[in-house]
């Protein structure tokens, strides 16, 4: 939801001091966690996000990077100087493992994709959401196998349930 406060004259007081008086009074209305921010007119890099900074952390070894996440952000949120630290990881989605007997698929027609496009059209996303057919294909893997890139063999792990 974006605001516009009215113009410079009219009000006293800024953009930043008006979020300030809002920020503890829209903390107490339950069920909602807002992020506020002053829009800058010029935005450099980065994507849109709820907060005015943001940061990233990359690790070949997603158990590294389970682990290290939460600390960086515990301690983030402890600094004073910061305020609405936030994050849009997502470690608690459910997952699905399939295994599909390709032989017997095989011989009832039923290609790789053909199951890749089924999955996908059960449990994509909804709309505006974020794109896993795109982010995690299932394509053919070594030898030819339907996988995950990187993990040889089977669906396994492709796609979260929803």
């Amino acid at each position: 939801m974006f605001v516009q406060l009215k113009p410079w004259g009219v009000r006293k007081l800024t953009a930043d001091e008006v979020i300030n008086q809002l920020r503890p009074k829209l903390a107490r209305v339950p069920g909602i966690t807002l992020f506020l921010q002053n829009v800058q007119d010029v935005r450099l890099g980065g994507r849109g996000s709820r907060t005015q900074y943001q940061y990233t952390i990359v690790d070949a070894n997603l158990a590294e990077l389970n682990e290290w996440a939460p600390r960086v952000l515990a301690r983030l949120r402890s600094l004073p100087e910061l305020r609405d630290v936030n994050t849009d990881q997502q470690t608690q989605g459910l997952k699905l493992n399939v295994e599909v007997d390709r032989d017997s698929a095989a011989r009832l027609g039923i290609t790789p994709q053909l199951v890749d496009d089924t999955l996908y059209d059960a449990f994509r996303p909804a709309a505006g959401g974020d794109d896993l057919h795109a982010a995690q294909p299932v394509s053919g893997g070594p030898g030819g196998e339907a996988g995950v890139p990187g993990q040889p063999g089977g669906l396994a792990e492709a796609l979260p349930a929803r």
